[in-house]
């Protein structure tokens, strides 16, 4: 047990001598010159030595140039443009109309509810089982309206405005 600690704290202070050690060494190289001179100097020294810009700067190639990329796609095995099928918009996927709950009116027969459209600027009234733009208006409450349109169902609160 004894040996195995001394070993450890061997291996510790050979690695803090080299951690010292290695920081002393690149301090003293940051702070000695290039060959003699200051950095400054060599920047000024390596400026000149680039060759002058020909002409006019780079400019990309236009789009065209780059169909070759987009008819034979490189990371394709068969080098063809694949077929793209536009995704079939799912009834989960259907986005939310937004449409605001302005009111509702209950009564032991039937509900109905008086929705803003801002898309259209215009008003919606609506009874229960009703459908407008695809979603039917499937449950009215005191402060609240479900629209379902398949799959999909979002609940419409009123709002305090």
């Amino acid at each position: 047990m004894k040996a195995r600690l001394r070993t450890a704290v061997k291996i510790r202070v050979g690695l803090s001598s080299a951690c010292i050690a290695l920081s002393v060494l690149i301090a003293w190289q940051l702070k000695t010159p290039v060959s003699g001179r200051d950095s400054a100097t060599v920047i000024e020294a390596t400026a000149g030595a680039l060759p002058p810009l020909s002409g006019s700067v780079y400019s990309l190639p236009p789009l065209h140039a780059y169909a070759g990329l987009v008819d034979r796609p490189l990371f394709n095995e068969t080098r063809r443009r694949p077929d793209v099928v536009p995704p079939r918009q799912s009834e989960q996927q259907r986005a939310r109309p937004d449409w605001l709950l302005i009111g509702t009116v209950i009564t032991s027969a039937k509900g109905s509810a008086l929705l803003w459209s801002p898309r259209t600027n215009q008003f919606l009234h609506l009874e229960r089982g009703m459908t407008e733009d695809g979603w039917q208006l499937a449950d009215v409450t005191r402060n609240t309206v479900v629209i379902e349109s398949g799959k999909a169902r979002h609940e419409l609160a009123m709002t305090g405005e």
